[in-house]
Formats: C-alpha cells, structure tokens, sequence
C-alpha cells in the first residue's frame, strides 16, 4: 500500500512541475519588449460614480499622458456629488476632454453597461482604452504601452490590474490569491483560449464592441463588464496582452476578509463563463496541490523510502515552484510574497475550499 501511495506522490509532483514547466513559466521568463509608441487617435473612457474626492487626479494622470493623438471621454453615471462641475471646468479647458452625462432611467437605472455604452457612442475613435476613477495609474506612458497592443488582427488588450500593498498577513492573502489568478489567466491567454479576470485595465476596438453585440447579453449582471464581454468575445487570435509594467493599474484592497470573500466568491461564479476547461485545468492542480500535502506527511511518518527521500522531494518540488512563482512575484512588484510561498499556498487553499462551498450553500448576488 505504502509502494503505491510513493508512487502516487510522484505521480503527483510530476504533473505539479509540468504545470509550472508548461504553463507558469511562461509568464516567469517573460522579457519585456521595447513599446514602439504608435500614431493612430485613441479614445480614453474614464469612467466614473460619485468620486469627485479622486476625479481631479486621475483626469489630470490621464491629460499628461505621453501619446501624439488621444480624447478623454468622461461617463458621469448619474453622480450626485460634485462631478459634474468638475467635469464642467475640465470640459471647457481641454477640448480634448468629452463629458458623457448620464441619467438614471427604469431601464438601465444605475447600470454600468448603459453608462459605458453611451460613451463608446460617442467616442471618436475606433481604439478604445478603458480605466475608472477605482484605479491609480502611476506612468505617463499607461496609454503608449495599452494601445500598442491594437494591430489589424489584434482588437482586444488585456491590460494587468494589481492589488495596493497594505500592511498585515490577510493583504499578503489577497494578493497571493490576486496574482495567482493572473498567473493563471495570463498563461492560459498566451497559451490557448482568453481568460480575463479581474479586467478593468482593459482596451478594445468599437468595432469589435458592435460586432460582438456589445454587452446586450450581460445587460441584467451587477458588474465584470469587461469580464464578461471578453468571455464572449475573446478568441486568441484577435486578443493580446499588455504586460509592461508601464502599463500596470492599482486597486484598493478589499477592506476586510469578508468583502474578500464576497468578491472571491462572485469571482469564481464569473470564471464559469470561459468553459469547462479552464475549470477543470485549474480544479487538477488544485487537487494535486491537496494529494502532494497528504501524501508527503503519510510517507514522512511511515518513513516509507527513508525520510531523507520523501523530504529530499518536497524540497525539490518547493525549491522548483518557488523559482518560478518567485519570478513572477518580483516582476509585478510582489517580492515580499516570495518567502511566504509555501504558508500562502497552504493558505489559498483553505481560502478556496471556503469559496467552494459558500458558493454551494448561498448563491452569490451577481446579478439584477
């Protein structure tokens, strides 16, 4: 019984490392390129609700940007503090900034889709790039690195968003568990079929947009706009992804492990759109992840094989898969998980156990 469970084990660890050889390493090596700053009019949609405090920033970010020829197209989705006069100063001296006023109507009240619709309308330009006032973009050259992933064949950009670093072990949770999942997205898009999520720093062309019948078909869901319409859209040959750290946007954290939770847990309710396979890929790992644990700690007591061996394994295997999550983690600014790998991983895995099973037991409030 024990010949068979070592022989499970490396089973085990074998598919763990083809995971990471194959797949995870594809975004650990990764070499950035040099952005050759293109020439063609961009369209910016800022988008915006009852943030007047951070508007005046982000507008003033996105006017200094570094590109030849680009407009800002503001959605004020029915704000009832001070945004519309702000965007009113900015309106009248910028010509190159558009306000798109948007009214609360039975319809679409308070949708985010109505209000982004409206402003690809009237955007000028067929290149979209979208961004909110709930992300901090921190380079003047955000826009030249975004765009530049727009070709003839390429009308989807999928730009990375990350988590603010905060003090405290759950903010090393969340952004464990944040890029991991962009581990996991980024890979599989340059691999095989597009997986975006989360996917606010994001561009595509309006023609694209209406070819693709825009988000009629996710009008009646809360939020994941952009999610939800690359998961109908995205194909690999018309979507690229943007990974110079130039281009890279920051989000708030959740405040506390209960809104962690929540969103976690829409997440995972979100992901199902992309197909079975993705599902199931990511779902093997997991379970290897679980065997390889308990597997290691029966052979480690039963001294199967000599302990020295078993441990000579598990040091082989941390030692691989820190190598290259470790990469990973320092390229997107993320060094400090690095140590904290082997706790995180044990970690993240009770966290998605605990996701599973809410999403079983209460079903999560996605949608109108």
């Amino acid at each position: 019984m024990l010949e068979l469970l070592f022989y499970i084990f490396i089973a085990v660890v074998f598919i763990q490392l083809m995971y990471h050889l194959v797949l995870f390493s594809r975004l650990a090596f990764y070499k950035p390129q040099k952005t050759i700053v293109r020439s063609e009019p961009v369209s910016v949609i800022l988008y915006t609700k009852n943030q007047a405090e951070v508007l005046v920033n982000k507008i003033d970010i996105l006017l200094n940007q570094q590109y030849p020829t680009f407009e800002i197209v503001v959605i004020n989705n029915a704000s009832t503090d001070d945004t519309a006069e702000i965007l009113k100063q900015y309106a009248d001296d910028f010509p190159n900034i558009h306000v798109v006023d948007v009214k609360n109507n039975e319809a679409f009240w308070g949708s985010t889709k109505y209000a982004l619709t409206l402003g690809i309308k009237a955007s000028k330009h067929d290149e979209i790039i979208f961004t909110d006032t709930e992300q901090t973009i921190d380079s003047e050259h955000w826009l030249a690195n975004m765009s530049a992933g727009f070709s003839s064949k390429k009308g989807l950009v999928m730009g990375v968003e990350l988590l603010e670093q905060r003090k405290g072990f759950l903010n090393k949770i969340m952004r464990f568990r944040y890029i991991s999942n962009q581990q996991w997205h980024i890979n599989l898009t340059k691999l095989s079929q597009p997986v975006a999520l989360p996917l606010n720093n994001v561009g595509y062309k309006k023609s694209v947009f209406f070819d693709n019948q825009g988000y009629i078909r996710f009008m009646n869901y809360f939020h994941y706009t952009h999610e939800l319409f690359f998961s109908e859209a995205a194909k690999r040959k018309n979507t690229t992804i943007c990974l110079a750290k130039d281009s890279f946007s920051y989000v708030e954290p959740p405040k506390n492990n209960r809104e962690f939770m929540q969103q976690s847990v829409e997440e995972s309710t979100i992901l199902r759109q992309f197909g079975i396979g993705y599902l199931l890929l990511k779902s093997l790992y997991s379970i290897s992840v679980v065997l390889f644990i308990i597997l290691a700690i029966v052979l480690l007591v039963s001294a199967y094989y000599q302990p020295y061996i078993i441990f000579a394994i598990i040091v082989f295997r941390y030692g691989f898969c820190w190598l290259i999550n470790g990469k990973t983690y320092q390229y997107f600014g993320y060094k400090d998980l690095t140590i904290w790998y082997p706790l995180l991983e044990w970690v993240d895995l009770l966290t998605q156990f605990r996701i599973t099973l809410t999403s079983i037991l209460h079903k999560p409030l996605i949608k109108k």
